[in-house]
Protein backbone atom coordinates (compact mmCIF):
# COMPACT_ATOMS: atom_id res chain seq x y z
CA UNK A 1 0.00 0.00 0.00
CA UNK A 2 1.27 3.50 -0.80
CA UNK A 3 1.18 5.89 2.15
CA UNK A 4 4.09 8.37 1.80
CA UNK A 5 3.60 12.11 1.55
CA UNK A 6 5.14 11.97 -1.93
CA UNK A 7 2.52 9.48 -3.01
CA UNK A 8 -0.23 11.67 -1.62
CA UNK A 9 1.08 14.62 -3.63
CA UNK A 10 1.02 12.48 -6.77
CA UNK A 11 -2.57 11.46 -5.98
CA UNK A 12 -3.64 15.08 -5.54
CA UNK A 13 -1.94 16.02 -8.83
CA UNK A 14 -3.70 13.13 -10.56
CA UNK A 15 -7.06 14.27 -9.24
CA UNK A 16 -6.42 17.77 -10.56
CA UNK A 17 -5.69 16.32 -14.00
CA UNK A 18 -9.06 14.57 -13.84
CA UNK A 19 -10.85 17.86 -13.24
CA UNK A 20 -10.72 18.09 -9.45
CA UNK A 21 -9.40 20.70 -7.07
CA UNK A 22 -8.78 20.82 -3.35
CA UNK A 23 -9.91 23.98 -1.65
CA UNK A 24 -9.76 24.27 2.14
CA UNK A 25 -9.32 20.54 2.54
CA UNK A 26 -12.43 19.73 0.49
CA UNK A 27 -12.34 17.96 -2.86
CA UNK A 28 -14.47 19.50 -5.59
CA UNK A 29 -14.93 17.80 -8.97
CA UNK A 30 -15.95 19.51 -12.21
CA UNK A 31 -17.14 16.24 -13.73
CA UNK A 32 -17.67 12.56 -12.88
CA UNK A 33 -14.32 10.96 -12.04
CA UNK A 34 -12.71 7.67 -11.10
CA UNK A 35 -9.14 6.73 -10.28
CA UNK A 36 -6.96 3.79 -9.31
CA UNK A 37 -3.34 3.29 -8.28
CA UNK A 38 -1.01 0.50 -9.38
CA UNK A 39 1.35 -1.25 -6.93
CA UNK A 40 2.60 -4.81 -6.95
CA UNK A 41 0.09 -5.98 -9.56
CA UNK A 42 -2.86 -4.61 -7.57
CA UNK A 43 -4.75 -1.37 -7.99
CA UNK A 44 -4.59 0.33 -4.61
CA UNK A 45 -6.05 3.65 -3.52
CA UNK A 46 -4.04 5.83 -1.14
CA UNK A 47 -3.86 9.36 0.18
CA UNK A 48 -7.34 9.43 1.76
CA UNK A 49 -6.41 12.13 4.27
CA UNK A 50 -6.73 14.69 1.45
CA UNK A 51 -10.29 13.59 0.71
CA UNK A 52 -12.00 13.80 4.09
CA UNK A 53 -14.87 15.98 2.90
CA UNK A 54 -15.77 13.59 0.07
CA UNK A 55 -19.44 12.52 0.01
CA UNK A 56 -19.41 10.25 -3.06
CA UNK A 57 -16.59 7.98 -4.29
CA UNK A 58 -16.42 5.71 -7.33
CA UNK A 59 -13.47 3.38 -7.93
CA UNK A 60 -12.82 0.94 -10.76
CA UNK A 61 -10.01 -1.41 -11.74
CA UNK A 62 -9.08 -5.02 -12.35
CA UNK A 63 -8.69 -5.71 -8.63
CA UNK A 64 -9.47 -2.97 -6.15
CA UNK A 65 -8.22 -3.13 -2.58
CA UNK A 66 -9.27 -0.38 -0.18
CA UNK A 67 -6.97 0.51 2.75
CA UNK A 68 -7.94 1.07 6.38
CA UNK A 69 -7.72 4.82 5.77
CA UNK A 70 -11.14 4.57 4.11
CA UNK A 71 -12.50 5.11 7.62
CA UNK A 72 -11.24 8.69 7.48
CA UNK A 73 -13.91 9.62 4.93
CA UNK A 74 -16.43 10.39 7.62
CA UNK A 75 -18.65 12.43 5.29
CA UNK A 76 -18.94 9.67 2.71
CA UNK A 77 -22.54 8.88 1.80
CA UNK A 78 -22.13 6.78 -1.33
CA UNK A 79 -19.38 4.29 -2.22
CA UNK A 80 -19.21 2.42 -5.53
CA UNK A 81 -16.41 -0.07 -6.17
CA UNK A 82 -16.26 -2.04 -9.43
CA UNK A 83 -13.47 -4.54 -9.91
CA UNK A 84 -13.30 -6.76 -12.95
CA UNK A 85 -11.76 -9.48 -10.79
CA UNK A 86 -11.86 -8.78 -7.03
CA UNK A 87 -12.89 -6.13 -4.54
CA UNK A 88 -11.45 -6.05 -1.05
CA UNK A 89 -12.83 -3.91 1.78
CA UNK A 90 -11.06 -3.25 5.10
CA UNK A 91 -12.41 -5.14 8.10
CA UNK A 92 -13.20 -2.00 10.06
CA UNK A 93 -15.62 0.39 8.38
CA UNK A 94 -17.19 1.69 11.57
CA UNK A 95 -15.97 5.22 10.80
CA UNK A 96 -18.34 5.53 7.87
CA UNK A 97 -21.32 6.45 10.02
CA UNK A 98 -22.88 8.54 7.27
CA UNK A 99 -22.60 5.92 4.51
CA UNK A 100 -26.03 5.38 2.94
CA UNK A 101 -25.32 3.47 -0.29
CA UNK A 102 -22.77 0.78 -1.09
CA UNK A 103 -22.38 -0.80 -4.53
CA UNK A 104 -19.92 -3.63 -5.28
CA UNK A 105 -19.30 -5.42 -8.56
CA UNK A 106 -16.65 -8.07 -9.17
CA UNK A 107 -16.10 -11.57 -10.56
CA UNK A 108 -15.86 -13.33 -7.20
CA UNK A 109 -18.12 -12.68 -4.23
CA UNK A 110 -16.47 -10.19 -1.86
CA UNK A 111 -16.24 -10.52 1.91
CA UNK A 112 -18.65 -8.11 3.54
CA UNK A 113 -17.10 -6.91 6.81
CA UNK A 114 -19.28 -7.45 9.87
CA UNK A 115 -18.63 -3.82 10.74
CA UNK A 116 -21.13 -2.86 8.03
CA UNK A 117 -23.87 -3.87 10.43
CA UNK A 118 -22.73 -1.02 12.72
CA UNK A 119 -23.50 1.65 10.11
CA UNK A 120 -26.98 2.95 10.98
CA UNK A 121 -27.30 5.10 7.85
CA UNK A 122 -26.52 2.24 5.43
CA UNK A 123 -29.89 1.44 3.85
CA UNK A 124 -28.98 0.53 0.23
CA UNK A 125 -26.70 -2.29 -0.93
CA UNK A 126 -26.13 -3.39 -4.53
CA UNK A 127 -24.12 -6.48 -5.51
CA UNK A 128 -23.32 -7.56 -9.08
CA UNK A 129 -21.50 -10.76 -9.88
CA UNK A 130 -20.91 -10.73 -13.65
CA UNK A 131 -22.85 -14.03 -13.81
CA UNK A 132 -20.11 -15.80 -11.84
CA UNK A 133 -21.13 -15.79 -8.17
CA UNK A 134 -22.55 -19.09 -6.97
CA UNK A 135 -23.30 -17.81 -3.48
CA UNK A 136 -23.77 -14.58 -1.56
CA UNK A 137 -21.54 -13.32 1.28
CA UNK A 138 -22.61 -14.99 4.55
CA UNK A 139 -22.44 -11.74 6.49
CA UNK A 140 -25.06 -10.18 4.20
CA UNK A 141 -27.83 -11.44 6.47
CA UNK A 142 -26.37 -9.48 9.42
CA UNK A 143 -27.25 -6.15 7.78
CA UNK A 144 -30.65 -5.88 9.40
CA UNK A 145 -30.77 -2.12 8.78
CA UNK A 146 -31.01 -2.53 4.99
CA UNK A 147 -34.06 -1.11 3.26
CA UNK A 148 -32.99 -1.74 -0.36
CA UNK A 149 -31.05 -4.77 -1.58
CA UNK A 150 -30.20 -5.36 -5.24
CA UNK A 151 -28.41 -8.51 -6.42
CA UNK A 152 -27.84 -9.10 -10.11
CA UNK A 153 -25.95 -11.21 -12.60
CA UNK A 154 -25.27 -14.22 -10.40
CA UNK A 155 -25.87 -17.99 -10.67
CA UNK A 156 -27.29 -18.62 -7.24
CA UNK A 157 -30.04 -21.12 -8.14
CA UNK A 158 -31.35 -20.87 -4.56
CA UNK A 159 -31.75 -17.91 -2.24
CA UNK A 160 -30.54 -18.64 1.33
CA UNK A 161 -33.10 -18.70 4.12
CA UNK A 162 -31.15 -15.86 5.74
CA UNK A 163 -33.10 -13.43 3.56
CA UNK A 164 -35.84 -13.61 6.16
CA UNK A 165 -33.59 -11.78 8.65
CA UNK A 166 -33.69 -8.55 6.64
CA UNK A 167 -37.02 -7.49 8.04
CA UNK A 168 -36.61 -3.80 7.16
CA UNK A 169 -36.33 -4.38 3.41
CA UNK A 170 -38.69 -2.30 1.31
CA UNK A 171 -37.15 -3.02 -2.11
CA UNK A 172 -35.62 -6.38 -3.06
CA UNK A 173 -34.18 -6.98 -6.53
CA UNK A 174 -32.83 -10.42 -7.53
CA UNK A 175 -32.48 -10.05 -11.28
CA UNK A 176 -30.62 -12.47 -13.54
CA UNK A 177 -29.58 -14.70 -10.65
CA UNK A 178 -30.53 -18.11 -12.14
CA UNK A 179 -32.92 -18.69 -9.23
CA UNK A 180 -35.12 -21.77 -9.52
CA UNK A 181 -36.98 -21.34 -6.23
CA UNK A 182 -37.43 -19.05 -3.26
CA UNK A 183 -37.24 -20.01 0.43
CA UNK A 184 -40.36 -19.92 2.57
CA UNK A 185 -38.60 -17.23 4.64
CA UNK A 186 -39.38 -14.73 1.91
CA UNK A 187 -42.74 -14.39 3.61
CA UNK A 188 -41.03 -12.82 6.66
CA UNK A 189 -40.26 -9.60 4.79
CA UNK A 190 -43.31 -7.82 6.12
CA UNK A 191 -42.11 -4.34 5.10
CA UNK A 192 -41.39 -5.28 1.47
CA UNK A 193 -43.03 -2.98 -1.08
CA UNK A 194 -41.30 -4.11 -4.29
CA UNK A 195 -40.00 -7.54 -5.28
CA UNK A 196 -38.15 -7.76 -8.59
CA UNK A 197 -37.41 -11.34 -9.71
CA UNK A 198 -37.15 -10.79 -13.44
CA UNK A 199 -35.07 -12.98 -15.74
CA UNK A 200 -34.55 -15.95 -13.47
CA UNK A 201 -35.52 -19.61 -13.82
CA UNK A 202 -38.23 -19.78 -11.19
CA UNK A 203 -40.65 -22.66 -11.75
CA UNK A 204 -42.57 -22.33 -8.50
CA UNK A 205 -43.37 -19.71 -5.87
CA UNK A 206 -43.72 -20.54 -2.17
CA UNK A 207 -47.16 -20.17 -0.64
CA UNK A 208 -45.63 -17.74 1.86
CA UNK A 209 -45.38 -15.08 -0.81
CA UNK A 210 -48.98 -14.29 0.02
CA UNK A 211 -47.80 -13.01 3.43
CA UNK A 212 -46.15 -9.91 1.94
CA UNK A 213 -48.90 -7.64 3.16
CA UNK A 214 -47.20 -4.38 2.10
CA UNK A 215 -46.14 -5.50 -1.40
CA UNK A 216 -47.07 -3.06 -4.16
CA UNK A 217 -44.99 -4.24 -7.15
CA UNK A 218 -44.22 -7.86 -8.04
CA UNK A 219 -42.11 -8.35 -11.17
CA UNK A 220 -41.86 -11.96 -12.33
CA UNK A 221 -41.44 -11.64 -16.09
CA UNK A 222 -39.14 -13.98 -18.01
CA UNK A 223 -39.20 -16.95 -15.64
CA UNK A 224 -40.50 -20.54 -15.96
CA UNK A 225 -43.64 -20.34 -13.87
CA UNK A 226 -46.34 -22.74 -15.04
CA UNK A 227 -48.68 -21.97 -12.13
CA UNK A 228 -49.14 -19.54 -9.26
CA UNK A 229 -50.22 -20.28 -5.67
CA UNK A 230 -53.74 -19.34 -4.64
CA UNK A 231 -52.16 -17.59 -1.66
CA UNK A 232 -51.28 -14.71 -3.95
CA UNK A 233 -54.79 -13.48 -3.37
CA UNK A 234 -53.53 -12.31 0.03
CA UNK A 235 -51.44 -9.53 -1.53
CA UNK A 236 -54.00 -6.93 -0.54
CA UNK A 237 -51.84 -3.89 -1.39
CA UNK A 238 -50.47 -5.15 -4.72
CA UNK A 239 -50.74 -2.54 -7.49
CA UNK A 240 -48.57 -3.97 -10.29
CA UNK A 241 -48.07 -7.60 -11.31
CA UNK A 242 -45.82 -8.47 -14.25
CA UNK A 243 -46.00 -12.08 -15.44
CA UNK A 244 -44.86 -11.58 -19.02
CA UNK A 245 -43.06 -14.46 -20.76
CA UNK A 246 -43.94 -17.26 -18.35
CA UNK A 247 -45.45 -20.61 -19.46
CA UNK A 248 -48.63 -19.96 -17.48
CA UNK A 249 -51.68 -21.85 -18.77
CA UNK A 250 -54.06 -20.58 -16.08
CA UNK A 251 -54.28 -18.04 -13.28
CA UNK A 252 -55.36 -18.61 -9.67
CA UNK A 253 -58.99 -17.85 -8.92
CA UNK A 254 -57.80 -15.71 -6.00
CA UNK A 255 -56.32 -13.23 -8.48
CA UNK A 256 -59.71 -11.55 -8.48
CA UNK A 257 -59.14 -10.59 -4.81
CA UNK A 258 -56.33 -8.14 -5.64
CA UNK A 259 -58.57 -5.15 -5.06
CA UNK A 260 -55.83 -2.51 -5.56
CA UNK A 261 -54.20 -3.96 -8.67
CA UNK A 262 -53.96 -1.35 -11.43
CA UNK A 263 -51.43 -2.98 -13.83
CA UNK A 264 -51.42 -6.63 -14.96
CA UNK A 265 -49.01 -7.86 -17.63
CA UNK A 266 -49.62 -11.29 -19.18
CA UNK A 267 -47.96 -10.98 -22.59
CA UNK A 268 -46.38 -14.18 -23.78
CA UNK A 269 -48.34 -16.36 -21.34
CA UNK A 270 -50.03 -19.26 -23.22
CA UNK A 271 -53.27 -19.17 -21.23
CA UNK A 272 -55.70 -21.93 -22.24
CA UNK A 273 -58.81 -20.05 -21.16
CA UNK A 274 -59.68 -16.43 -20.66
CA UNK A 275 -59.31 -15.57 -16.94
CA UNK A 276 -62.78 -14.31 -16.09
CA UNK A 277 -61.62 -13.36 -12.58
CA UNK A 278 -59.96 -10.34 -14.16
CA UNK A 279 -63.41 -8.79 -14.31
CA UNK A 280 -63.28 -8.43 -10.50
CA UNK A 281 -60.24 -6.14 -10.57
CA UNK A 282 -62.14 -2.89 -10.23
CA UNK A 283 -59.00 -0.69 -10.07
CA UNK A 284 -57.30 -2.18 -13.14
CA UNK A 285 -56.00 0.42 -15.62
CA UNK A 286 -53.45 -1.53 -17.68
CA UNK A 287 -53.95 -5.09 -18.98
CA UNK A 288 -51.79 -6.80 -21.60
CA UNK A 289 -52.19 -10.19 -23.26
CA UNK A 290 -50.41 -11.73 -26.21
CA UNK A 291 -50.08 -15.25 -27.49
CA UNK A 292 -53.17 -16.73 -25.84
CA UNK A 293 -53.41 -20.45 -26.68
CA UNK A 294 -57.19 -20.75 -26.43
CA UNK A 295 -58.08 -23.34 -29.04
CA UNK A 296 -60.24 -22.22 -31.94
CA UNK A 297 -60.95 -18.62 -32.89
CA UNK A 298 -64.61 -19.11 -32.00
CA UNK A 299 -63.80 -18.43 -28.35
CA UNK A 300 -63.55 -14.75 -29.24
CA UNK A 301 -67.20 -14.73 -30.30
CA UNK A 302 -68.31 -15.58 -26.76
CA UNK A 303 -69.62 -12.34 -25.22
CA UNK A 304 -68.58 -13.31 -21.67
CA UNK A 305 -64.89 -12.41 -21.91
CA UNK A 306 -65.64 -9.05 -23.50
CA UNK A 307 -68.27 -8.45 -20.81
CA UNK A 308 -65.69 -9.19 -18.11
CA UNK A 309 -63.40 -6.53 -19.56
CA UNK A 310 -66.32 -4.15 -19.88
CA UNK A 311 -66.76 -4.29 -16.10
CA UNK A 312 -63.37 -2.61 -15.66
CA UNK A 313 -64.52 0.99 -15.61
CA UNK A 314 -60.97 2.30 -15.02
CA UNK A 315 -59.27 0.32 -17.78
CA UNK A 316 -57.21 2.63 -20.00
CA UNK A 317 -54.74 0.37 -21.82
CA UNK A 318 -55.70 -3.04 -23.22
CA UNK A 319 -53.50 -5.26 -25.38
CA UNK A 320 -54.90 -8.40 -27.04
CA UNK A 321 -52.10 -8.87 -29.53
CA UNK A 322 -51.78 -12.22 -31.30
CA UNK A 323 -54.66 -13.87 -29.42
CA UNK A 324 -56.29 -15.72 -32.32
CA UNK A 325 -59.33 -13.42 -32.28
CA UNK A 326 -61.51 -13.94 -35.35
CA UNK A 327 -64.30 -11.52 -34.43
CA UNK A 328 -65.39 -9.23 -31.63
CA UNK A 329 -68.74 -9.69 -29.89
CA UNK A 330 -71.15 -6.81 -29.57
CA UNK A 331 -70.40 -6.59 -25.85
CA UNK A 332 -67.21 -4.70 -26.70
CA UNK A 333 -69.50 -1.68 -26.65
CA UNK A 334 -68.88 -1.71 -22.89
CA UNK A 335 -65.18 -0.86 -23.37
CA UNK A 336 -66.00 2.79 -22.92
CA UNK A 337 -63.01 3.74 -20.74
CA UNK A 338 -60.25 2.34 -22.97
CA UNK A 339 -57.87 4.92 -24.44
CA UNK A 340 -55.15 2.65 -25.89
CA UNK A 341 -56.18 -0.63 -27.59
CA UNK A 342 -53.83 -3.08 -29.29
CA UNK A 343 -55.43 -5.76 -31.50
CA UNK A 344 -52.50 -6.48 -33.84
CA UNK A 345 -51.75 -9.91 -35.27
CA UNK A 346 -55.25 -11.34 -34.95
CA UNK A 347 -57.69 -12.67 -37.57
CA UNK A 348 -60.24 -9.86 -37.68
CA UNK A 349 -61.87 -9.22 -41.06
CA UNK A 350 -64.24 -6.54 -39.78
CA UNK A 351 -65.39 -4.80 -36.62
CA UNK A 352 -68.90 -4.77 -35.14
CA UNK A 353 -70.95 -1.58 -35.22
CA UNK A 354 -70.80 -1.55 -31.41
CA UNK A 355 -67.25 -0.19 -31.54
CA UNK A 356 -68.99 3.19 -31.69
CA UNK A 357 -69.00 2.90 -27.89
CA UNK A 358 -65.22 3.36 -27.76
CA UNK A 359 -65.71 7.08 -27.20
CA UNK A 360 -62.46 7.60 -25.22
CA UNK A 361 -60.20 5.80 -27.69
CA UNK A 362 -56.97 7.70 -28.46
CA UNK A 363 -54.62 5.00 -29.78
CA UNK A 364 -55.72 1.97 -31.82
CA UNK A 365 -53.50 -0.71 -33.34
CA UNK A 366 -55.14 -3.04 -35.88
CA UNK A 367 -52.17 -3.89 -38.09
CA UNK A 368 -51.62 -7.44 -39.34
CA UNK A 369 -55.31 -8.34 -39.47
CA UNK A 370 -57.13 -9.43 -42.67
CA UNK A 371 -59.48 -6.45 -42.31
CA UNK A 372 -61.58 -5.91 -45.42
CA UNK A 373 -63.73 -3.06 -44.20
CA UNK A 374 -64.43 -0.72 -41.32
CA UNK A 375 -68.01 0.04 -40.23
CA UNK A 376 -69.38 3.55 -40.45
CA UNK A 377 -69.53 3.50 -36.64
CA UNK A 378 -65.78 4.21 -36.45
CA UNK A 379 -66.64 7.83 -37.08
CA UNK A 380 -67.59 7.99 -33.40
CA UNK A 381 -63.94 7.77 -32.36
CA UNK A 382 -63.73 11.53 -31.95
CA UNK A 383 -60.75 11.37 -29.55
CA UNK A 384 -58.60 9.17 -31.82
CA UNK A 385 -55.01 10.44 -32.17
CA UNK A 386 -52.98 7.48 -33.51
CA UNK A 387 -54.18 4.65 -35.77
CA UNK A 388 -52.27 1.64 -37.09
CA UNK A 389 -53.85 -0.22 -40.03
CA UNK A 390 -50.71 -1.55 -41.75
CA UNK A 391 -50.81 -4.85 -43.64
CA UNK A 392 -54.58 -5.21 -43.80
CA UNK A 393 -56.86 -5.97 -46.76
CA UNK A 394 -58.60 -2.60 -46.65
CA UNK A 395 -59.50 -1.13 -50.04
CA UNK A 396 -61.23 1.98 -48.77
CA UNK A 397 -62.17 3.91 -45.64
CA UNK A 398 -65.75 4.88 -44.78
CA UNK A 399 -66.74 8.54 -45.29
CA UNK A 400 -67.38 8.85 -41.56
CA UNK A 401 -63.64 9.03 -40.87
CA UNK A 402 -64.24 12.76 -41.04
CA UNK A 403 -65.05 12.38 -37.33
CA UNK A 404 -61.39 11.71 -36.52
CA UNK A 405 -60.70 15.38 -36.00
CA UNK A 406 -57.99 14.78 -33.37
CA UNK A 407 -56.01 12.32 -35.53
CA UNK A 408 -52.28 13.08 -35.51
CA UNK A 409 -50.78 9.93 -37.06
CA UNK A 410 -52.08 7.16 -39.30
CA UNK A 411 -50.23 4.10 -40.58
CA UNK A 412 -52.07 2.29 -43.37
CA UNK A 413 -49.11 1.15 -45.43
CA UNK A 414 -48.75 -2.22 -47.20
CA UNK A 415 -52.49 -2.68 -47.67
CA UNK A 416 -54.87 -2.61 -50.68
CA UNK A 417 -56.14 0.96 -50.36
CA UNK A 418 -57.49 2.27 -53.67
CA UNK A 419 -58.78 5.69 -52.69
CA UNK A 420 -59.28 8.11 -49.83
CA UNK A 421 -62.72 9.56 -49.09
CA UNK A 422 -63.29 13.29 -49.01
CA UNK A 423 -63.87 12.87 -45.27
CA UNK A 424 -60.11 12.77 -44.68
CA UNK A 425 -60.29 16.53 -44.93
CA UNK A 426 -61.49 16.43 -41.35
CA UNK A 427 -58.04 15.33 -40.18
CA UNK A 428 -56.90 18.88 -39.55
CA UNK A 429 -54.47 17.85 -36.78
CA UNK A 430 -52.71 15.19 -38.88
CA UNK A 431 -48.92 15.34 -38.66
CA UNK A 432 -47.74 11.97 -40.00
CA UNK A 433 -49.25 9.74 -42.68
CA UNK A 434 -47.75 6.44 -43.78
CA UNK A 435 -49.68 5.11 -46.78
CA UNK A 436 -46.93 3.61 -48.93
CA UNK A 437 -47.31 0.40 -50.90
CA UNK A 438 -51.04 0.66 -51.64
CA UNK A 439 -53.07 1.12 -54.84
CA UNK A 440 -53.88 4.82 -54.63
CA UNK A 441 -54.29 6.41 -58.06
CA UNK A 442 -55.43 9.86 -56.95
CA UNK A 443 -55.82 12.01 -53.87
CA UNK A 444 -58.88 14.08 -52.96
CA UNK A 445 -58.60 17.85 -52.95
CA UNK A 446 -59.58 17.80 -49.27
CA UNK A 447 -56.12 16.62 -48.21
CA UNK A 448 -55.22 20.27 -48.44
CA UNK A 449 -56.83 20.64 -45.01
CA UNK A 450 -53.89 18.75 -43.48
CA UNK A 451 -52.27 22.04 -42.57
CA UNK A 452 -50.25 20.53 -39.68
CA UNK A 453 -48.71 17.77 -41.81
CA UNK A 454 -44.99 17.08 -41.18
CA UNK A 455 -44.40 13.77 -42.95
CA UNK A 456 -46.14 11.96 -45.83
CA UNK A 457 -45.05 8.65 -47.29
CA UNK A 458 -46.94 7.68 -50.46
CA UNK A 459 -44.28 5.76 -52.38
CA UNK A 460 -45.18 2.58 -54.23
CA UNK A 461 -48.70 3.63 -55.19
CA UNK A 462 -50.26 4.44 -58.59
CA UNK A 463 -50.59 8.20 -58.32
CA UNK A 464 -50.76 10.06 -61.64
CA UNK A 465 -51.04 13.55 -60.18
CA UNK A 466 -51.29 15.69 -57.06
CA UNK A 467 -54.01 18.24 -56.24
CA UNK A 468 -53.00 21.91 -56.12
CA UNK A 469 -54.29 22.01 -52.54
CA UNK A 470 -51.03 20.44 -51.29
CA UNK A 471 -49.77 24.01 -51.22
CA UNK A 472 -51.42 24.31 -47.81
CA UNK A 473 -48.86 21.91 -46.30
CA UNK A 474 -46.65 24.73 -45.12
CA UNK A 475 -45.20 22.68 -42.23
CA UNK A 476 -44.32 19.50 -44.11
CA UNK A 477 -40.66 18.43 -43.87
CA UNK A 478 -40.57 15.01 -45.59
CA UNK A 479 -42.52 14.13 -48.73
CA UNK A 480 -41.86 10.69 -50.24
CA UNK A 481 -43.59 10.09 -53.59
CA UNK A 482 -41.24 7.65 -55.34
CA UNK A 483 -42.42 4.71 -57.45
CA UNK A 484 -45.69 6.20 -58.64
CA UNK A 485 -46.86 7.31 -62.10
CA UNK A 486 -46.55 11.07 -61.67
CA UNK A 487 -46.01 13.07 -64.86
CA UNK A 488 -45.91 16.54 -63.34
CA UNK A 489 -46.05 18.50 -60.10
CA UNK A 490 -48.46 21.34 -59.29
CA UNK A 491 -46.98 24.84 -59.16
CA UNK A 492 -48.09 25.02 -55.51
CA UNK A 493 -45.19 22.69 -54.64
CA UNK A 494 -43.23 25.90 -54.09
CA UNK A 495 -45.37 26.75 -51.07
CA UNK A 496 -43.94 23.85 -49.02
CA UNK A 497 -41.39 26.19 -47.51
CA UNK A 498 -40.35 23.87 -44.64
CA UNK A 499 -39.66 20.88 -46.88
CA UNK A 500 -36.34 19.12 -46.11
CA UNK A 501 -36.63 15.97 -48.22
CA UNK A 502 -38.47 15.51 -51.51
CA UNK A 503 -38.25 12.07 -53.12
CA UNK A 504 -39.72 11.76 -56.61
CA UNK A 505 -37.67 8.86 -57.97
CA UNK A 506 -39.15 6.25 -60.30
CA UNK A 507 -41.94 8.34 -61.78
CA UNK A 508 -42.68 9.74 -65.26
CA UNK A 509 -42.02 13.41 -64.61
CA UNK A 510 -41.00 15.28 -67.77
CA UNK A 511 -40.67 18.80 -66.40
CA UNK A 512 -40.32 20.48 -63.01
CA UNK A 513 -42.15 23.71 -62.17
CA UNK A 514 -39.99 26.77 -61.68
CA UNK A 515 -41.59 27.24 -58.27
CA UNK A 516 -39.46 24.40 -56.92
CA UNK A 517 -36.74 26.99 -56.48
CA UNK A 518 -38.69 28.45 -53.53
CA UNK A 519 -37.94 25.41 -51.35
CA UNK A 520 -35.15 27.13 -49.44
CA UNK A 521 -35.02 24.51 -46.65
CA UNK A 522 -34.64 21.54 -49.01
CA UNK A 523 -31.71 19.24 -48.14
CA UNK A 524 -32.42 16.27 -50.40
CA UNK A 525 -34.02 16.17 -53.85
CA UNK A 526 -34.26 12.76 -55.50
CA UNK A 527 -35.30 12.85 -59.16
CA UNK A 528 -33.66 9.67 -60.44
CA UNK A 529 -35.40 7.44 -63.00
CA UNK A 530 -37.75 10.02 -64.49
CA UNK A 531 -38.17 11.51 -67.99
CA UNK A 532 -36.56 14.90 -67.40
CA UNK A 533 -34.83 16.43 -70.43
CA UNK A 534 -34.16 19.81 -68.81
CA UNK A 535 -33.94 21.24 -65.33
CA UNK A 536 -35.35 24.63 -64.29
CA UNK A 537 -32.63 27.19 -63.62
CA UNK A 538 -34.42 27.98 -60.37
CA UNK A 539 -32.75 24.90 -58.87
CA UNK A 540 -29.75 27.17 -58.42
CA UNK A 541 -31.71 28.94 -55.67
CA UNK A 542 -31.71 25.81 -53.45
CA UNK A 543 -28.67 26.90 -51.45
CA UNK A 544 -29.43 24.47 -48.57
CA UNK A 545 -29.38 21.45 -50.87
CA UNK A 546 -26.96 18.70 -49.81
CA UNK A 547 -27.96 15.88 -52.15
CA UNK A 548 -29.33 16.11 -55.70
CA UNK A 549 -29.98 12.79 -57.46
CA UNK A 550 -30.79 13.04 -61.17
CA UNK A 551 -29.25 9.98 -62.77
CA UNK A 552 -31.24 7.87 -65.24
CA UNK A 553 -32.92 10.89 -66.82
CA UNK A 554 -32.58 11.81 -70.52
CA UNK A 555 -31.06 15.19 -69.66
CA UNK A 556 -29.68 17.10 -72.64
CA UNK A 557 -27.27 19.01 -70.44
CA UNK A 558 -26.69 20.12 -66.87
CA UNK A 559 -26.93 23.93 -66.76
CA UNK A 560 -23.64 25.40 -65.53
CA UNK A 561 -25.49 27.96 -63.44
CA UNK A 562 -26.90 25.11 -61.34
CA UNK A 563 -23.61 23.28 -60.83
CA UNK A 564 -21.84 26.51 -59.93
CA UNK A 565 -24.50 27.61 -57.45
CA UNK A 566 -24.66 24.13 -55.89
CA UNK A 567 -20.92 23.55 -55.64
CA UNK A 568 -21.28 22.34 -52.03
CA UNK A 569 -24.04 19.89 -52.99
CA UNK A 570 -23.43 16.24 -53.86
CA UNK A 571 -24.86 15.85 -57.38
CA UNK A 572 -25.42 12.32 -58.61
CA UNK A 573 -25.78 12.22 -62.39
Amino acid sequence: MIESMHDQEIMVALLRQLGGSIEGGALEMEREWRYAWEAGGMQVVAGFDELRQLTSLQLTGDSVSLPDELNQLQHLRELQVWGRETVSLPDDLSGLQRLEKLSLACASAPVLPSSLSQLPALHTLALFGYSLWAQLPETLWELAQLEELSVGQCRLEQLPAGIGQLGQLRLLTLKECALTMLPAEIGQLGALEQLDLRQNQLNILPDQIGQLSQLRRLLLDNNRLASLPEEMGGLATLQELNLNANPLESLPVSLGQLARLHSLYLSGCPLRRFPDQIGQLAQLQILTFSGLKIEGGEWSQDPEWATALGQLSRLRHLSLENCNITSLPGTVQQWQSIQDLDLRWNRLSTLPAEVAGWSQLQILSLSYNPLEELPAAVGGWTQLQRLQLSRTHLRQLPPTVSGWQQLQEIQINDSLLENLPAGVGGWKQLQKCYAQNNRLSQLPTEIGHWSELRLLRLHKNRLTGLPASIGNWTHIEDLILSSNQLTELPDTIGQLVQLHELVLANNRIQVLPAQIGALQQLHTLNLMNNLLTTLPLELAQLTSLHHLMIYNNPLEEMPAVITEALKDCDIYM
